[in-house]
């Protein structure tokens, strides 16, 4: 008798302590479009009490423009704001040429297909994005022209072309996604490589801490090491940092979106700038949206 009665009691525990599995997957459909935003505060110190403080402020528009019978979605990226301000380049007389060489970018964009759980299988015409964008800042038809155009866009596509932002573009919509269901308290990692501005190779800690509805709040520790050398408002630079942050992403599972990310980054290490190395920290807060426009 007391084997049966055990028998219902052992299914009553199995089914208390069985917790429910999380999917992290963009159902987005043909025709929707998205907007990412993200802004960057950073406070940025240097040997011989220089010190910057500088924004940077992201947005593009995303449409879906078809979705294969994979689920895999095909999408145009179209850049609607990019601005960098900075309290050093103000007193250096150059915030206006950067504003205008960052709206020149408005408007263009490239084609991103991602997989439903937000990684990155391509990106085509960067080439032609970044074409575009030098007939815009040098548009005259003199041989000077041509070749102040010619040496723009070749020194911007060894930056920004198809597989630097293939990597930029994943990291941005789908890294905080896991590879498969998760329960509450589960962990999961990924290793990011970037190369825009800076090469870049973060790893990604991320924990399930609650579910809310549809909304996920997701904790996330990042490590990451910064190397060789990149080229910022025109002037050569050769970083070698090491970044740790934390943060909070509140993700849709409906959507696969993080509607609000919250970032916060410490980086220490040295900047080479023509031959002289000055060590450096800079502290950022990153605050960034994911939404649909209706």
């Amino acid at each position: 008798m007391k084997k049966y009665i055990l028998l219902p009691l052992l299914f009553v525990c199995c089914v208390a302590f069985a917790q429910p599995t999380y999917s992290f997957k963009s159902d987005w459909k043909k025709g929707q479009r998205f907007y990412f935003e993200s802004v960057a505060d950073q406070d940025i110190s240097m040997d011989g009490g220089v010190n910057n403080l500088q924004t940077i402020a992201t947005g593009f528009t995303l449409y879906v423009k078809e979705v294969k019978p994979s689920g895999n979605k095909v999408c145009h990226v179209t850049y609607d704001k990019l601005q960098i301000t900075s309290s050093v380049m103000q007193s250096m007389g150059i915030q206006d040429a950067v504003d205008k060489a960052m709206a020149g970018l408005y408007g263009l964009g490239y084609i991103v297909e991602v997989t439903p759980e937000g990684k990155c299988m391509a990106v085509t015409g960067a080439t032609d994005m970044l074409r575009d964008y030098g007939i815009r800042m040098f548009p005259g038809y003199t041989p000077e022209d041509k070749f102040k155009r010619d040496e723009f866009i070749a020194k911007m596509t060894a930056q920004y072309n198809d597989s630097t932002l293939k990597a930029e573009f994943e990291d941005i919509s789908g890294s905080f996604m896991p590879d498969a269901p998760v329960k509450l308290n589960d962990t999961w990692t990924k290793v990011t490589n970037t190369k825009l501005v800076i090469n870049k190779t973060t790893l990604h800690t991320y924990k399930l801490e609650a579910i809310d509805g549809n909304i996920a709040t997701v904790s996330v520790v990042t490590s990451s090491k910064t190397g060789g050398t990149t080229n910022f408002a025109g002037i050569d630079l050769a970083p070698d940092l090491t970044v740790e942050g934390n943060g909070i992403y509140k993700i849709d599972l409906t959507t696969g979106l993080a509607q609000i990310g919250d970032l916060s980054l410490t980086a220490k290490g040295t900047m080479e700038n023509m031959g002289k190395v000055a060590s450096v920290n800079i502290q950022s807060k990153i605050i960034s949206s994911q939404k649909e426009i209706k």
